[in-house]
């Protein structure tokens, strides 16, 4: 049975649409035997667009008069600029009354990136795309970008790569190799993989972006261990590492990569893990510092296979500089008797650049000439020789240096500085050949230090010889009533101004002491050795009921001695003895004769 109906023909969207310029349907009414009993085409142009989509939803709405067959069906084909698109069906009863509606969904297409991860095999990074809801009508573009942060508009520079997508619907994987990737640009924290960028699919969408964070890798702090190595390491943070990568101990000039000086100390493969990693190069492996190097460098990921290069990958260690400044013989008491204690040697030294790691020492050697492969021998510091225990041997002079940067000298005006800065040199005769005494900072090399530096830790300081201490050094004597007057001059004889620090090293000396032989004396002379007391300054000299003589600088007894015997004439006597020991004080001891009065045995007096 044929009756009249109305057809109610509704076309929507299903959020996008397409951009199109006609329309066309065709329906077709059939009989229960599927014999076409009506038929039309309808066409047009598409509604207007709304702002943000290619056409509205509901786009288009149509009634139509139609023939139908009940028991039969009726069918809509909707065409889109020639496509079709949709192809609705309904089946026709006598229920159906008078109107029938049919509405197709526009079904368009939709493209979505997968997020991107690193691929833990080589290095790259895998991502994608899928095509959903139907075929594209045209190929797009898949981009895999560098940005710092999650949105194009932080995008990078070009795309790292730009793949033409597939139509039909599916999922699609890509993948990037190191190679393509390259190094990361400076900036790029992330990277972007970016479908249909140029919208011809769909507006734009955050859907249409997914992001991939960078690893962070970041060197930390590099000092000085205690053995005079260093202690450094790294950081992976952000995300594990896509493959591992190096972290290299350098050289170098100044604290940029471009100033390194040769080739890695030390290079170590990282972890990939997050996390913070320690690492240690002891002294024996730092060994020397080159020609050039002012400053050790730790590099995270030196060839940017990570990320791109960063201040953040470098960290600097400053290498100290040591350099003796001052090497010279003390005059402090050339010509009098202040400061009569100073003896030896003065010296000083500069410490730049950075502290030194830990403490070291300045030695004092014999040599045969100005560098450290003439040295003879280690000199021996002999000022303690009276309290060593029975065997023990004197130990090598030496002096512990400051750690912290400074000039570190001794100044004449200021005598605070002179225990510091200054060797007593009761070092005993130099051994044959012993030219030169040497001065070397850090003989033992515990410290790194500038490359230089042994051009400055090293000092010489010539010696004279025995001969020219002595040829001509005493002048004539001269007689002034009961007085015989005489000076000691080193190096006079030979036109040499030798200090006479130089010349008690040079003879092997503690101090100097002038030697007198007694050619006659009477017996009632009495040779005594007094000691703590100013020979100078003597004012009493007596005999108790013991007959023991007494004397005193002050008034007051200091000592009683037995009488001692009548000296031999001609017999050797060294007087004043000043001391008779390098502890002593110059005015310790000293020789004197006690005279006795022949004819009145209590009477006396003194010869100093």
């Amino acid at each position: 049975m044929r009756i009249g109906a109305v057809l109610n023909v509704g076309l929507g969207d299903n959020g996008y649409g397409l951009p199109t310029d006609s329309y066309q349907f065709l329906y077709q009414s059939f009989s229960p035997d599927g014999t076409l009993i009506d038929s039309e085409t309808v066409a047009g142009d598409m509604p207007q667009a709304k702002a943000g989509f290619p056409f509205p939803p509901n786009v288009l709405s149509l009634s139509k008069s139609i023939d139908i067959s009940v028991g039969g069906h009726i069918s809509v084909s909707f065409s889109i600029d020639g496509e079709v698109t949709a192809s609705p069906t309904q089946d026709c009863s006598a229920e159906v009354g008078a109107n029938l509606s049919l509405y197709a969904e526009l079904l368009t297409p939709d493209i979505t990136p997968t997020k991107p991860t690193f691929d833990a095999t080589d290095g790259g990074v895998d991502y994608g795309y899928t095509i959903s809801g139907a075929d594209l009508p045209q190929a797009t573009t898949v981009d895999l970008d560098w940005a710092s942060g999650t949105t194009v508009d932080t995008v990078i520079g070009s795309p790292i790569t730009s793949t033409t997508t597939e139509t039909a619907q599916g999922t699609y994987s890509l993948h990037a190799t190191p190679a393509q990737l390259g190094a990361p640009p400076p900036g790029a924290e992330d990277l972007l993989v970016v479908v249909d960028p140029n919208n011809t699919i769909s507006p734009a969408d955050p859907s249409k972006i997914a992001s991939l964070a960078l690893p962070d890798i970041a060197a930390t702090s590099l000092t000085w261990a205690s053995d005079g190595g260093v202690d450094y390491g790294y950081s992976i943070s952000s995300a594990d590492l896509p493959q591992a990568t190096t972290v290299d101990l350098d050289w170098a000039s100044g604290t940029t990569t471009d100033t390194e000086v040769g080739a890695p100390i030390v290079i170590t493969t990282t972890e990939t893990a997050q996390g913070t990693y320690p690492l240690q190069v002891s002294r024996s492996a730092l060994g020397d510092a080159p020609v050039g190097a002012n400053y050790l460098l730790e590099v995270a990921d030196p060839d940017n296979v990570i990320s791109a290069s960063d201040p953040d990958k470098v960290t600097t260690l400053a290498l100290p500089t040591l350099s003796i400044t001052q090497l010279e013989w003390n005059t402090d008491r050339n010509g009098s008797l202040q400061d009569s204690s100073h003896r030896g040697i003065d010296f000083g030294y500069t410490i730049a650049g950075s502290n030194l790691p830990l403490a070291t020492t300045i030695d004092f050697y014999w040599a045969s000439g100005i560098t450290t492969g003439t040295i003879i021998s280690p000199v021996v510091d002999e000022s303690n020789g009276a309290a060593l225990a029975a065997g023990q041997q004197p130990s090598p002079s030496f002096f512990t240096l400051e750690t912290a940067i400074g000039v570190y000298t001794y100044d004449p005006s200021n005598q605070a500085t002179f225990t510091s800065h200054n060797d007593p040199a009761r070092w005993g005769a130099p051994p044959a050949g012993a030219n030169y005494i040497l001065a070397v900072a850090d003989p033992l090399d515990l410290i790194v230090k500038v490359s230089e530096t042994p051009l400055n830790s090293v000092a010489s300081l010539p010696l004279a010889t025995a001969q020219q201490v002595l040829d001509g050094s005493v002048a004539n004597p001269t007689v002034n009533g009961g007085a015989i007057s005489t000076t000691f001059t080193p190096g006079s004889g030979t036109g040499l101004d030798i200090p006479m620090s130089e010349a008690e090293v040079v003879l092997g000396v503690d101090h100097f002491n002038w030697y007198q032989q007694l050619v006659y004396a009477p017996t009632y002379w009495y040779p005594y050795t007094l000691e703590d007391v100013d020979y100078s300054n003597l004012d009493h000299v007596g005999v108790n009921a013991l007959g023991q003589f007494g004397y005193s600088d002050t008034g007051q007894t200091i000592v009683s001695q037995a009488k001692a015997a009548p000296i031999t004439i001609g017999s050797p006597l060294i007087d004043p003895i000043v001391t008779n020991s390098p502890l002593n004080t110059w005015q310790a001891y000293t020789r004197a004769f006690i005279v006795q009065n022949p004819d009145f045995p209590g009477q006396t007096t003194y010869v100093a």
